[in-house]
């Protein structure tokens, strides 16, 4: 006997005058884009840290760069939950566990005997419902072994150290010791028994009637939904919306707000805020994720990630010099943030009329605080006949994808040098914030704390953190050039309570104080 439920899916150069009017010295992107994985034929997908490649309809993952991980053998590699993730391939309708992949090393453990997957392809405290080919319910482990031999008619995800489980149509909770749990409200008499969440769950008897109990089988109250009204949630077997907490635990990333894609001229781009990241050149773009985007770009399919810093250019010299001894040189210099150090740099300048102008990249002369400087020379290729202004196109190429391009002008018979001022570093804490509304499920709330950079030059602060008056943590925060970068100190909770917090510098010449209400997970 079973009851009809319904489940909610809740997942379910040209001459040049320096970009001066645009690019002036010091000018900055807070941040850029360039190559994770570059444009291959094979469809990619971002998977956290790997990539998802699908060669001829079979998926594998490969690493950033472009290294096999697991080979693309699978029709189905799920996303990593609680440290594991599946591969497995269609046999008829059902999925087959070929194999259950470990986070970080990615070693690949073949199950030990044949079985397939449920509805609920994730490990939940170390065990996961799975069915044999014969049609029985059992769990399996993550090294690949039955725990938990098949003989039910139905399993449902283990929580809170227990699971719902069906023997001849009535339905029983089991611990991983195969103990069961007595139910005050109708041992072995029931035909429904949810999944628990936050210490209870529901269970109806053979006579319909519903009840809330507790993990130790104790009725707590009546649960006045009739039978054929009750809604479970179809990832974990559940009553109620533990949406927010299934998110926090898979890779579903939500799209980052920051960034948005850009169309020009049919070509598309990012930017952030209103400020152009990546020049629009790609066929195809799909919104940042987690600091990655899946593109395609000439027909093949690339990742694009996100990389914080500036990219700069500082012009030594504004103006071509044409006289008896000949023509003189252009200087621009180039600064590059550190995330494209071992990048492919090009410059192509074009005089607007159709001419390009001779460049030399001169070596690389070092560093410059947390920035790659490149220096440059340009000429006319050919001598200009007057003296005057010409338009010009500036494009900044890494690793074949563009970043950087806009108009610019070149004074001939006009010495004018750049002044580069830029402000030094000016650093500031904000007040501490809570970062979430309650702790982890390790006991950790998070506290951010804001530095923010006003001035131009990079810098760095010690940041202390205490809550009513004991310390619980320090950390060395860097600032690049007019920014802001956020940390978050954990701090162990294991019952509420109102906390007076204090974030200051390693001087103690900068404090800010808040009340912050700790709250516990499981309060």
């Amino acid at each position: 006997m079973k009851i009809g439920l319904k489940t909610n899916n809740t997942f379910s150069s040209s001459l040049l005058l320096p970009l001066l009017m645009f690019l002036l010295p010091g000018s900055i992107q807070a941040q850029t884009m360039r190559w994770a994985v570059k444009p291959t034929s094979a469809h990619l997908e971002n998977y956290g840290s790997l990539v998802k490649v699908n060669k001829g309809g079979k998926y594998g993952l490969i690493n950033r760069q472009n290294q096999e991980i697991i080979p693309a053998e699978y029709d189905v590699i799920t996303s990593f939950r609680d440290g594991y993730a599946l591969a497995m391939n269609y046999r008829g309708h059902n999925l087959k566990i070929e194999g259950i992949i470990t986070e970080g090393s990615y070693e690949l453990q073949t199950p030990t005997e044949d079985v397939y997957a449920t509805d609920y392809q994730w490990f939940s405290e170390g065990l996961m419902p799975v069915v044999s080919p014969s049609g029985s319910y059992g769990y399996m482990d993550p090294s690949g072994d039955l725990y938990i031999p098949c003989q039910f008619e139905e399993a449902h995800p283990f929580s809170e150290g227990l699971a719902s489980v069906t023997i001849n149509e009535q339905a029983f909770y089991i611990t991983r010791r195969m103990d069961y749990l007595p139910v005050e409200a109708g041992y072995g008499d029931l035909v429904f028994a949810s999944t628990f969440s936050g210490g209870e769950a529901v269970v109806y008897s053979r006579n319909m009637k519903g009840y809330v109990i507790n993990r130790q089988g104790r009725t707590v109250r009546s649960y006045k939904v009739k039978a054929d009204n009750v809604e479970v949630n179809d990832y974990d077997y559940s009553i109620g919306d533990n949406t927010k907490s299934l998110q926090q635990q898979t890779m579903n990333l939500p799209k980052d707000e920051r960034y948005s894609v850009y169309e020009e001229n049919g070509l598309y781009g990012y930017k952030c805020g209103d400020k152009v990241i990546l020049p629009a050149q790609l066929d195809k773009a799909e919104p940042v994720r987690g600091g990655y985007a899946n593109v395609q770009m000439k027909g093949q399919n690339g990742i694009l990630e996100v990389v914080d810093g500036d990219i700069s250019t500082v012009w030594k010299n504004t103006s071509i010099n044409i006289n008896s001894d000949g023509v003189s040189s252009g200087g621009l210099q180039l600064l590059l943030p550190e995330g494209l150090k071992d990048a492919a740099v090009r410059l192509h300048l074009g005089d607007g009329q159709g001419h390009d102008l001779a460049l030399q990249n001169l070596s690389e002369e070092g560093t410059e605080g947390t920035l790659r400087d490149y220096a440059f020379t340009f000429r006319p290729k050919e001598e200009p006949k007057s003296s005057g202004k010409s338009n010009g196109d500036l494009e900044v190429w890494v690793d074949n994808l563009l970043m950087a391009k806009d108009r610019c002008d070149l004074t001939y018979n006009v010495v004018t040098a750049p002044v580069v001022v830029r402000k030094p570093a000016a650093l500031s804490i904000s007040k501490p914030q809570a970062k979430n509304k309650r702790a982890n499920p390790k006991g950790e709330f998070f506290v951010n704390v804001a530095v923010t950079n006003t001035g131009d030059e990079p810098g760095d602060v010690q940041v202390a953190l205490t809550v009513n008056g004991k310390k619980v943590g320090t950390r060395k925060v860097s600032v690049n050039g007019r920014g802001t970068r956020n940390y978050s100190f954990p701090v162990t909770v294991k019952k509420p309570f109102f906390g007076k917090t204090k974030a200051s510098t390693g001087s103690g010449q900068k404090e800010k104080e808040n009340d912050i209400y700790y709250q516990p997970f499981m309060e």
